[in-house]
């Protein structure tokens, strides 16, 4: 599928996993497993929570605090150009690719093979015992021109419309949501399609599409198994994705052959 208007803004590969008991502390583990793709990697955020414990105290004396501790939530570090993010929390390793202006997205191909790569490194480094969940996520932001100061959504999208004006007024906003089986399939997809403000750049309306497939049983640690599922899973989205639209609408990307 070769768009010279893409609407995809980024997209991200998420595995969930189950450890046992006896893993060691995570807070000291995390920090190495990040330094190992340091060169790579560059910039690195912490995200931490903050307990604290308050002293009681008499009328009109300030509150003391006696104990404070913070515990590492979660970290991500991005690449120099912030086009890739690695992300760690608990028990959920993300790899995030970002489109912008001056960074194209670079395809399900490279995003695929990144979150593999560090699929491998994560069962390697931390020893989980299940593969819970591995997920894709694409966001795509589609802007459309007003005709008259409206968009009509029935013209673009094939699964939503405009309530009766008669009955209603003007749609001024919506937010629809699916969860579907796709056919033949053990996998889960969810879509939803929601209005943003109006696009500051232009007369455009812009509509944000969140794309989700989630792969959840019958998984393993072989590639093998989750690289298929991933495949089938992209496969899937893309097809949904382009039935999503009537002509009208996939005529504003401008497909290339």
């Amino acid at each position: 599928m070769n768009l010279g208007k893409p609407p995809i803004v980024q997209a991200w590969i998420e595995f969930r996993f189950e450890h046992s008991a006896e893993r060691s502390e995570w807070e000291a583990s995390a920090n190495k497993f990040f330094d190992m793709f340091q060169d790579a990697y560059q910039e690195r955020e912490v995200l931490a929570q903050h307990q604290m414990q308050i002293e009681k105290v008499e009328k009109n004396q300030r509150p003391r605090v006696v104990d404070e501790r913070v515990q590492l939530v979660g970290i991500r570090s991005f690449t120099p150009s912030k086009s890739r993010c690695l992300q760690l929390l608990r028990d959920t390793l993300t790899c995030n690719f970002t489109r912008s202006e001056s960074t194209n997205y670079e395809g399900f191909d490279a995003l695929k093979a990144e979150a593999m790569a560090k699929f491998r490194a994560y069962v390697e480094f931390f020893r989980p015992t299940r593969l819970l969940q591995a997920a894709i996520h694409y966001v795509d932001l589609v802007r459309i021109p007003f005709d008259k100061g409206n968009v009509e959504l029935g013209d673009y999208f094939t699964f939503t419309q405009d309530l009766p004006q008669a009955t209603f007024g003007t749609t001024m906003g919506f937010n629809v949501q699916y969860t579907a089986r796709p056919p033949q399939s053990k996998d889960l997809l969810e879509v939803r399609l929601y209005n943003e403000q109006a696009d500051p750049e232009g007369p455009t309306a812009q509509f944000r599409m969140d794309w989700r497939f989630i792969a959840y049983e019958g998984l393993s640690f072989a590639d093998s198994e989750v690289g298929g599922r991933l495949s089938m899973g992209h496969d899937t989205l893309l097809s949904c994705f382009r039935n999503s639209f009537t002509e009208k609408g996939w005529a504003l990307f401008e497909e290339r052959s």
